[in-house]
């Protein structure tokens, strides 16, 4: 059931969609209503991949090639999602690439997939400081050095959870 409950066809195929209603206060604060929003993004579609990845069937392989499409030029995952490949190198974000990596990661690796966490883990790199965290928070930098370590790049993993511990 959670299968067919992901797993898109047609112009959609690959994507996974987070479908859920709120309610509007804001817009018309005299006239509150309920609002559908799709709140997919690398994060959510991370999960679905890891989840599909540990039944019989696997992550299907078309959810795995639309999460490499959001893969920029220079290895960061962008955090809106989109159907074209991403070109856009400031789109990037450290949270969206390091949960993206995870994503992938748990699908059965190809040559796609290991060129994409290299470059993934190459964008990771870059981003640190020289106090050894990224974004200067205990966040995006423990999400890197998790990401690090399941790699086996313990010397990355290490600075960052240095820098962390120190918070």
């Amino acid at each position: 059931e959670l299968r067919n409950r992901l797993v898109t066809t047609g112009a959609d195929a690959g994507r996974f969609t987070s479908r859920d209603f709120y309610l509007d206060t804001f817009s018309d604060p005299q006239n509150p209503h309920c609002v559908e929003d799709d709140f997919t993004n690398p994060v959510t579609h991370a999960f679905d991949l890891m989840a599909l990845a540990r039944t019989d069937a696997g992550a299907p392989s078309q959810a795995v090639d639309f999460m490499l499409k959001q893969q920029c030029p220079n290895g960061g995952f962008r955090i809106t999602l989109a159907n074209t490949q991403c070109t856009d190198d400031s789109t990037a974000d450290v949270d969206a690439t390091s949960f993206a990596l995870n994503g992938i990661g748990a699908a059965h690796a190809s040559d796609a997939i290991v060129n994409a966490m290299l470059d993934g883990l190459g964008f990771l790199s870059d981003q640190s400081d020289e106090a050894n965290s990224i974004n200067g928070n205990a966040n995006s930098t423990g999400l890197a050095a998790a990401m690090f370590r399941a790699m086996g790049e313990a010397p990355d993993a290490n600075l960052g959870a240095a820098f962390v511990k120190t918070l």
